[in-house]
């Protein structure tokens, strides 16, 4: 549908070709009827309530402009049925193909939505097809006004679609710029109030639960990366997730806000056949608001870097999918990653010090990581009885969830501990002397 060459308020063409008079109507986009049409529609628009369920409901200037449309409607009807071939173009006609340009679109669309607007164009039609003696020419058989009663109601659907369609672009073209700029923002550790006013312009909560999903789309297939992104999109929104999505550096960056949609794990399991089957696809940790939102795309990015060095973390020797970041701690912490260095001296070494650089929780599990992971040199090496070694041990597991028996499980236990001697060092230097 073309965009029509008119503003709110001005008037649109006579049945005759005329233009009414603007100073009859400066604040109205009503339209002159003949007779007994205007009869006719005003009865309509007095039978609106009951032919639509939802107008009751809407404010009293858009039930205006609402009625105002309708007569547009009636009037462009008979101006495109009558003068086709005559009317300059910017009568709301075109004179070349027929097609109907609906005054004032902005307006309309303002006031009801697409599935309303279908409503409204079957109570018009509706209106024309039980008038048809009314609005046929003397002479002209009903049959051939009926023929064009439905050449005009499809023309306007048509035209009602276009102007909703176009509109839908313009709003997910938008919302897709604020996507990307909120995730390029959270990625380089942004919170301010640009980046709260773009999640809240997108109907986020001041408070939620997030998560991030980073992984690459497949590359070279059938399916378009925009229509993949639009799947993961619904996916996610059908379980009941919010969803902020961005591409960065050839990756799909994925904010979701839980609500009550289930587990991050979850979810993401969901989404896995979206994704290239030989690539990662890294799960962030689930965290809390604007600065969790950074940690939780920050970590899962990261996860990604790192995961070339995870061979071997699945049963099978490949990569776990997805592949969590909390399982990537080490890795992460030796890329440089300072809130999983942080983790693990956290959730490990502060665990098993409890404050006392010699804990027997920590030095046992430290000489033991040291000592080949043998109970017999620890014990020799502390002075103690092997069973207080494996109770000490079984205690770790209880403090920190880590397995020292466990090979991988002892790497993340002896990261951590690296990481805690030498912020403890750093301490100890930056301590006053007496």
């Amino acid at each position: 549908m073309a965009e029509p060459h008119r503003t709110a308020g001005s008037g649109i063409p006579h049945p005759n070709g005329q233009s009414p008079d603007a100073s009859d109507k400066p604040d109205s986009m009503a339209v002159p009827l003949p007779e007994p049409i205007r009869t006719l529609v005003h009865q309509a628009e007095k039978d609106l309530g009951d032919k639509l369920p939802w107008y009751e409901d809407l404010p009293q200037d858009s039930k205006q402009i609402l009625k105002e449309l309708i007569e547009i409607a009636i009037a462009s009807f008979l101006t495109w049925k009558g003068r086709q071939d005559s009317l300059p173009p910017d009568t709301g006609c075109d004179s070349e193909q027929g097609m109907v340009s609906l005054p004032a679109p902005l307006e309309f669309s303002q006031v009801i939505s697409p599935r309303q607007a279908m409503d409204v164009t079957r109570v018009i039609v509706d209106l024309l097809e039980n008038n048809i003696t009314v609005f046929a020419r003397e002479g002209e058989p009903e049959d051939e006004t009926r023929d064009t009663i439905l050449r005009y109601a499809w023309e306007v659907a048509f035209s009602a679609a276009t102007i909703y369609a176009d509109l839908a672009e313009a709003r997910n073209s938008m919302g897709t710029r604020t996507e990307t700029l909120i995730i390029e923002s959270l990625i380089d550790g942004s919170t301010g109030r640009q980046v709260t006013t773009g999640l809240t312009m997108l109907g986020w909560p001041a408070d939620y639960r997030c998560f991030a999903i980073v992984g690459r789309t497949p590359r070279g297939g059938k399916t378009s990366a925009g229509i993949i992104h639009q799947r993961i999109r619904l996916t996610l929104e059908q379980a009941g997730a919010r969803v902020l999505m961005s591409q960065h550096n050839k990756l799909v960056v994925i904010l979701a806000d839980m609500e009550e949609a289930g587990t991050p794990a979850d979810l993401c399991a969901g989404l896995l056949r979206y994704f290239d089957k030989e690539s990662p696809v890294c799960l962030g940790p689930l965290r809390h608001g604007i600065h969790g939102a950074v940690e939780t795309i920050q970590a899962a990015l990261n996860t990604y870097t790192v995961a070339p060095a995870a061979e071997g973390l699945s049963v099978d020797g490949g990569l776990p999918r997805p592949l969590h970041a909390d399982d990537l701690l080490p890795e992460r912490a030796l890329m440089g990653d300072e809130k999983a260095s942080d983790q693990l001296y956290q959730e490990v070494y502060k665990s098993l010090s409890n404050g006392d650089r010699n804990n027997p929780l920590l030095v046992t599990l430290s000489t033991f990581l040291v000592s080949g992971n043998s109970l017999e040199t620890t014990a020799r090496r502390l002075g103690v009885h092997p069973n207080t070694v494996r109770y000490r041990l079984k205690r770790s597991i209880e403090v920190t969830g880590w397995d020292a028996m466990n090979p991988r499980e002892a790497f993340v236990l002896q990261t951590a501990l690296k990481i805690g001697q030498i912020r403890d060092a750093q301490e100890q230097m930056q301590e006053p002397r007496a």
